[in-house]
């Protein structure tokens, strides 16, 4: 049997005594004693069930419990198998692997507004640039491109602080960055035939910003960057080309 049919055994019965004379639970506790994980799942249940124990006698008995479950027309087992379609055996592990799931989602969602750093963002526009990558809209014009990112809620309002003049609009596409939605938008430099990327962040979603309204200049991973903020957005540009040509299209 393999671990998951193996682990179903298991979790029917509560010890391996009370399923003595099954030669199915008998094979499964064996397994568990050469597999590691499956036993480890069986001691989480163990200790589940043991939780259950101790809380039972410290849980008040209403005193008119007798009158209300000789009162109801349908068996409680009935009613509850009709919505949980599985052994009341697996109901503790299933709500254990759910909290287990809801804290792994929260623990995620705290790291990531932890990570939500405009210098990690920087790294995150580079590294983008550096790999393979499509554009979702390709377009020359501006009012499309801002459209596109609009329609899938990217930012799209923001300023372009350096000069376009002689430089190709290629297109945009929306980019993840811990958790958020950011927007990059690429042009090609005519005559050079080099690429710069412009991302851009809402300032609410990012913390420690670069100046304000000037780029800083500077350089990571072999690309020339150049870093600002507005009234609503966090900025970087950056592309595979000399400083010093990244600094005249200021």
């Amino acid at each position: 049997m393999n671990r998951d049919e193996a682990l179903k055994i298991l979790l029917s019965v509560r010890s391996r005594e009370e399923g003595a004379g099954d030669s199915l639970v008998e094979e499964a506790f064996l397994q568990m004693e050469s597999d590691p994980e499956l036993k480890q799942a069986w001691e989480a249940q163990q200790k589940w069930d043991r939780a259950i124990k101790q809380s039972i006698p410290a849980t008040p008995i209403p005193q008119d419990l007798k009158q209300r479950i000789l009162s109801r027309k349908e068996p409680k087992k009935s009613r509850i198998s009709k919505i949980i379609p599985f052994p009341p055996s697996l109901w503790l592990p299933w709500a254990a692997a759910a909290l287990l799931v809801f804290g792994l989602g929260i623990w995620k969602i705290e790291r990531q507004e932890e990570e939500r750093n405009f210098a990690l963002f920087e790294v995150h526009a580079v590294d983008y640039t550096r790999g393979f990558f499509m554009l979702s809209k390709h377009s020359e014009k501006m009012d499309e491109i801002r459209g596109w990112l609009s329609a899938h809620h990217s930012p799209y309002t923001f300023q372009i602080l350096f000069h376009t003049a002689g430089m190709e609009q290629l297109g945009c596409r929306q980019v993840e960055f811990c958790g958020i939605r950011s927007s990059m938008v690429c042009f090609e430099i005519e005559g050079l035939k080099k690429e710069v990327h412009l991302f851009i962040v809402d300032k609410d979603d990012i913390k420690n910003l670069p100046p304000y309204g000037v780029p800083a200049f500077s350089e990571k991973h072999g690309n020339a960057l150049a870093c600002w903020t507005d009234d609503r957005h966090g900025y970087v540009l950056t592309g595979n080309i000399p400083m010093e040509e990244l600094k005249k299209l200021f």
